[in-house]
C-alpha cells in the first residue's frame, strides 16, 4: 500500500493521524524542492524513529550528545566506525558501548522526533509519500509514540510559540542565574536541571540551545519557565545587529553605552525625517518604477514592523520587561504616531 501528495493539499498531521488510526507500518517520506526527503518511520500506527534532513539545522543524534557534554568526539568516532561495519542505529551502538545511558539516548531521540514533525508542519507545500514496509524495531532504545498525542503535543507547540517568544524576543540574550533556587533548596527534575546548568552568565540563549539533548524548542520552553518562575534573569546580549552592547541589566553602565544607545535611536529618527521629507531619490534602484517617492503601503507596513520589533528589542535588554506603547514613546524609541 502506498499513499502520496501534495503538502498543500494534506497537512502533515493529517496524514500522520490516517496512518495511525490504520495502524501502518512503513516509512513516510516528505520532500520539497532544493530539500533532502525527511523521513518518519512507523510500527503498527505508532511512531518509532525520524530521520531529518542533512540541510536541516537539527543535528543527528551523535553531535547533539556530543554539544551536550555525554559524549566524546573520539567516542563518537568509535560509535561511527562501528557502525560501518555492521549498520545498525547510532543510539542502539552507544547505549551497547556504555558510552551513554539508555534513558538519556531514548529521551534525545523522541525529542528528535517531535523536533523534526515540528519543522516539517511549517512546511507550507512539499510532496509526501508513504510506503508500507516491514520496519526493524531497535532493542535497547525503542519507544512508541501515540499520534494522537503527537498531534496534541505540536498544536500544544505552534499555540505556545508566541508566547515563548515574548519572554525571549532573541536568541542572542545572554542568561544568568538569580540564585533563587538554591536560596530556597529546591531541586529540579532532571531536565530543567540540564538547562539550568548551562545558564552561566556567559551563554546565548542559541549556545544553551546548542548544547542541549532537547532540540530548539523544548529548550526554549523550559528556558521560558525558568524565567517565569524567577530563578533565571537575562544580562545582556552576545550579539545582534543594530543593537546595543551587551550590558548587565541593574548595574551603572559606562557613558559611552548610553551615547551608543543615543546613536542608534538618533540613526533611525535622522532616517526616518530624511524619507518623511523625500531627501532620497530611490528611482535610481530599478527601471520602469512609478515617478515619485511614496512607497507602497506593503513596504511602509513591514517597516514599521520591523521599526517596533527592533524598539521592543532594545527596551527589553535595556529594561528586562515587555514594554507598552507608551513606555516605547516615553524611552524615546518611537513617536506615539508609530505606535498607533
Amino acid at each position: 500500500m502506498s499513499l502520496e501528495g501534495n503538502l498543500r493539499d494534506f497537512n502533515i498531521l493529517e496524514i500522520i493521524q490516517l496512518l495511525g488510526q490504520q495502524g501502518k507500518s512503513g516509512i513516510l517520506r516528505s520532500w520539497k524542492e532544493g530539500e533532502e526527503k525527511v523521513e518518519v518511520y512507523f510500527f503498527e500506527g505508532k511512531v518509532i524513529h525520524a530521520v531529518p534532513s542533512p540541510k536541516s539545522k537539527i543535528d543527528p543524534i551523535g553531535e547533539k550528545l556530543v554539544k551536550a557534554g555525554f559524549l566524546s568526539k573520539e567516542g563518537l568516532k568509535r560509535v561511527l566506525e562501528e557502525q560501518k561495519k555492521a549498520p545498525r542505529p547510532l543510539g542502539e551502538i552507544i547505549v551497547s558501548e556504555g558510552l551513554v545511558s539508555e534513558e538519556v539516548v531514548r529521551e534525545t531521540l523522541c525529542n528528535q522526533v517531535y523536533e523534526i514533525i515540528y519543522d516539517l508542519f511549517h512546511w507550507q507545500e512539499g510532496q509526501f509519500r508513504f510506503e508500507a514496509l516491514p520496519v526493524k524495531i531497535s532493542g535497547k532504545v525503542s519507544f512508541f509514540l501515540d499520534v494522537e498525542e503527537i498531534m496534541l503535543n505540536i498544536l500544544r507547540m505552534v499555540d505556545e510559540s508566541s508566547q515563548i517568544e515574548k519572554k525571549i524576543p532573541t536568541k542572542y540574550l545572554i542568561l544568568k542565574s538569580t540564585g533563587m533556587l538554591e536560596r530556597e533548596g529546591k531541586e529540579l527534575p532532571w531536565d530543567r536541571k540540564m538547562i539550568y546548568e548551562l545558564v552561566d552568565g556567559k551563554r546565548s540563549v542559541h549556545e544553551i540551545i546548542n548544547n542541549s539533548l532537547f532540540g530548539q524548542f523544548f529548550t526554549l520552553e523550559i528556558i521560558s519557565e525558568l524565567l517565569e518562575k524567577g530563578y533565571i534573569k537575562p544580562v545582556g546580549i552576545k550579539r545582534e545587529i543594530f543593537l546595543p552592547s551587551p550590558s548587565v541589566l541593574g548595574e551603572k553602565r559606562p557613558r559611552r553605552e548610553g551615547w551608543g544607545r543615543a546613536a542608534i535611536i538618533g540613526g533611525f529618527c535622522l532616517i526616518l525625517f530624511f524619507l518623511s521629507f523625500g531627501f532620497f531619490n530611490f528611482r535610481f534602484l530599478g527601471r520602469g518604477m512609478v515617478q515619485g517617492l511614496a512607497a507602497p503601503p506593503s513596504s511602509l507596513s513591514r517597516f514599521k514592523e520591523e521599526r517596533l520589533k527592533w524598539a521592543k528589542r532594545i527596551y527589553f535588554l535595556e529594561v528586562g520587561k515587555e514594554p507598552s506603547a507608551d513606555e516605547l514613546v516615553k524611552a524615546g524609541l518611537l513617536s506615539r504616531e508609530e505606535v498607533e
